[in-house]
């Protein structure tokens, strides 16, 4: 299940210190522990953390993607060994900040509460921008936690109303906007995305701003938001720029209208794979859009290009949000000798109302119809198949359409199929074995060679479905439609649960020949 830990910093920033409080429970409930705490007046790591924010700046020697670098020391740029003297000294005292005394509370009961085997969301409530800034994952009790990462969002937050739409997608929808790119390579960002699976992907290159807008207001909704070109925040922190072309750059807010639209019609995810984005991701957690990925300084093009391949590496094999951006982040480190603190870079912002999604969230339903043959690694189905079933527990009340799929050879096992209408499917040779096939509509199902056993099939609708040669041992048929089915060849045993099903009759050889009974006399089973 996992646990989340919320960090509220309240209004408090480095010069003044900050009263923090703080709230430790499962994923889903409410939290079970509280607990106060202070972090003492840092005035020195506030010197400290901007002087390395400007030196990290004047230290680039690439393209970056940002249009402009403002230069605001007038000094030499300093040499790569003194900028990661520089960067060394900064986590030290970070680290000394976090483990003053009236902070320590804070560190022991997370050892007493949490496990390090847990995976961990630790949510960090701040609205100062010096804060923001921080990058967190410094903190050692990170060390310890392996499966532990941060997010950051506002002291406020609300759940924007979504309509529950009856169309069950199996593609993730992603608009991918490609803005200007001088000077940097995005061909390597759109050729990634181009081969995300179960994807429908919509790119704007270079846009204007009225096409931008026309596509945020789609009336299907996107899944993610994708960026990719060159940004920057305004000092204050509160809002960006993105460049959307050679020409032109927008504000968020300048956008307003139709970024609420598309988060009220689903957006879940906004990816700004550019420069300088704490301020894009405050003008989008003020729409309260459930989560923003960015990079919260100047970012170069390799940097950039290996995150989102790892993110997205670690994201589609079933990891949570959280971890895929922190082993994503984590691999950045291999381009330290070329770009010192690249894996400072990225920062997620989470908005507390909001469940984060894993990528088969996004589109459940692909675990059906993307289906492989058996022979799927194992540890990638357990994970698709926890994926699936979750969110099935989570929308008894949708029936997903799957009439006349093609699942011939389907891995099914112990998949939840509870309510799904699967009438005039192919699924020869598909394992269901230890399936729930609860009121699932199999009715004129070709089910030849399926493995059914131990499956829960009370109350299915088998009508006239072909159960040709299945193998059905200790299946629960329940109260189960069968009239019509052909049983031939089936393979049950005294474990098999026939009671109360409802059947007229049934043929017993393929291509309806050998209906028993002859008569139209009802038999209940």
């Amino acid at each position: 299940m996992g646990k989340l830990v919320v960090i509220n910093l309240g209004e408090g920033n480095l010069e003044n210190g900050c009263s923090v409080t703080v709230k430790i429970g499962d994923n889903h409930a409410i939290p079970s522990t509280e607990i106060l705490g202070k972090l003492p007046p840092a005035p020195e790591l506030a010197k400290l953390h901007k002087l390395w924010h400007l030196r990290y700046r004047d230290s680039l020697q690439y393209f970056v993607r940002a249009i402009k670098i403002q230069r605001q020391l007038n000094t030499s740029i300093i040499g790569i060994d003194e900028f990661r003297q520089l960067s060394n000294n900064f986590k030290k005292s970070l680290n000394s900040w976090l483990n003053d005394q009236g902070f320590t509370v804070i560190k022991e009961t997370f050892l007493k509460k949490l496990s390090p085997s847990e995976e961990i969301r630790v949510l960090i409530q701040v609205e100062d921008i010096q804060l923001r800034r921080i990058p967190w994952h410094l903190w050692d009790i990170f060390d310890y936690y392996q499966k532990a990462e941060f997010a950051l969002w506002d002291l406020t937050h609300d759940r924007v109303e979504r309509t529950v739409s009856s169309i069950i997608k199996d593609r993730v929808r992603i608009v991918a906007v490609l803005g200007s790119s001088y000077g940097i390579n995005l061909g390597k960002d759109r050729e990634l995305l181009e081969h995300l699976p179960n994807t429908e992907i919509t790119f704007l290159i270079e846009p204007s701003r009225l096409e931008l807008n026309r596509k945020l207001w789609d009336d299907k909704g996107w899944d993610i938001l994708f960026f990719s070109g060159h940004s920057y925040s305004q000092g204050d922190g509160k809002s960006g720029y993105i460049y959307t072309n050679q020409t032109d750059s927008l504000k968020i807010s300048e956008l307003k209208n139709a970024f609420k639209a598309s988060i009220e019609r689903g957006l879940k995810i906004a990816i700004f794979n550019s420069c300088d984005g704490l301020g894009l991701a405050q003008s989008l957690a003020e729409l309260q859009i459930p989560q923003v990925l960015v990079m919260r300084e100047l970012v170069t093009d390799r940097v950039a290009q290996k995150f989102l391949k790892e993110f997205f590496n670690s994201f589609l094999r079933g990891k949570s949000l959280y971890i895929a951006v922190r082993e994503a982040r984590e691999q950045l480190q291999g381009l330290e000798n070329d770009f010192p603190c690249a894996s400072w870079l990225p920062v997620l912002f989470q908005n507390p109302a909001e469940l984060p999604p894993t990528w088969n969230d996004l589109a459940p339903i692909s675990f059906i119809t993307q289906q492989q043959a058996n022979n799927e690694d194992l540890i990638l189905y357990q994970k698709r198949l926890e994926a699936w079933n979750q969110w099935r527990a989570r929308n008894t009340e949708l029936v997903p359409d799957l009439i006349k799929i093609n699942l011939t050879g389907a891995n099914l096992r112990r998949a939840n199929l509870s309510n799904v209408n699967l009438s005039k499917a192919n699924l020869t040779g598909a394992n269901l074995s230890h399936a729930d096939l609860s009121n699932v509509i199999l009715s004129g199902a070709n089910l030849t060679g399926a493995n059914l056993s131990h499956a829960n099939l009370s109350e299915a609708d088998l009508v006239e479905a072909n159960l040709t040669a299945v193998q059905a041992l200790n299946t629960n048929f329940k109260k189960a439609f069968l009239t019509g089915a052909c049983i031939q060849n089936w393979n049950i045993n005294r474990a098999t649960n026939l009671d109360g099903i409802i059947c007229y009759y049934v043929y017993l050889r393929d291509s309806k020949q050998e209906r028993r009974p002859h008569s139209k006399v009802t038999a209940m089973g």
